[in-house]
């Protein structure tokens, strides 16, 4: 169950913080796009929010090593500066995409995805720190996704 931080009354700012499941299921598909015969299996997702930073938790389980960990970060900024991520080591940015749902600054909206390819076991528990320097609210959704290849997982990307 994805946890959601309410950033204002816009149906277009609501609307883009439920794009998250989306951007996994589209990451994970896309995954196995080159890879007929792989099964993908969402072995356990979580969520946390925060104002600048958010470290949601792997707390279904622990993480087993080569599983395909992916991260959807999403914040609203105010300001035409939409902020830098900052992710943990070994996370690579797949795809960004930022969206201004009015007529002010005060409603962009930023989404990121970022992937781990054959990602190191992690304690069940363990969090995934990740921060924005400039944001009026955040919330990072996370994946692990088993059945995927090691490496050349991502093959293509794509914004609107």
């Amino acid at each position: 169950m994805y946890n959601t931080i309410k950033l204002g009354r816009s149906a277009g700012i609501r609307a883009a913080l439920k794009i998250g499941a989306s951007f996994l299921a589209g990451v994970a598909l896309l995954a196995v796009s080159s890879q007929a015969h792989a099964v993908a299996v969402l072995e356990q997702s979580s969520s946390a929010s925060g104002t600048t930073s958010a470290a949601p938790a792997w707390s279904t389980q622990a993480v087993t090593a080569g599983h395909l960990l992916v991260a959807v970060v999403q914040w609203q900024t105010t300001t035409a500066s939409n902020g830098v991520v900052t992710a943990p080591a070994g996370w690579a940015l797949a795809a960004a995409s930022s969206h201004n749902f009015g007529t002010s600054s005060a409603n962009i909206v930023n989404a990121n995805i970022y992937y781990y390819e054959n990602g190191p076991a992690r304690a069940k528990n363990a969090t995934e720190i990740f921060s924005v320097s400039s944001s009026t609210g955040l919330v990072v959704h996370l994946a692990e996704v088993a059945g995927i290849v090691d490496s050349g997982s991502l093959d293509v990307t794509g914004t609107q």
